[in-house]
């Protein structure tokens, strides 16, 4: 049981992780971004979080729609910890280095 925790608290450590990364620095106006016809706005993929990762993923992939990319990272080397739930979430610890999308 106690491994079974482990896992556990860490898939909550990079969902905090991912969304915190997805939502950092994003325009004043991203919360409301509609990317068109029955697309889920950022803030109602947040209010509506039950299959987790994938809300997250999209919330990266709505600030690429909304011309606020985020800088894709190599997530096996982030600083994910069990014991950071909360929204203060370290920088990417390598970011690529070279991204089609990235702003100009």
């Amino acid at each position: 049981m106690d491994r079974d925790r482990e896992v556990l608290r860490h898939f909550l450590a990079a969902i905090a992780y991912r969304t915190q990364k997805a939502l950092r620095g994003a325009p004043d106006t991203y919360p409301t971004f509609s990317a068109g016809n029955r697309v889920r706005t950022p803030v109602e993929l947040l209010r509506h979080m039950a299959a987790l990762m994938g809300y997250v993923g999209q919330l990266a992939m709505l600030r690429r729609l909304a011309d606020s990319p985020v800088a894709p990272e190599n997530f096996i080397y982030a600083d994910i910890r069990a014991d950071r739930l909360h929204a203060d979430q370290p920088p990417p610890a390598r970011p690529d280095t070279r991204w089609p999308e990235a702003p100009q």
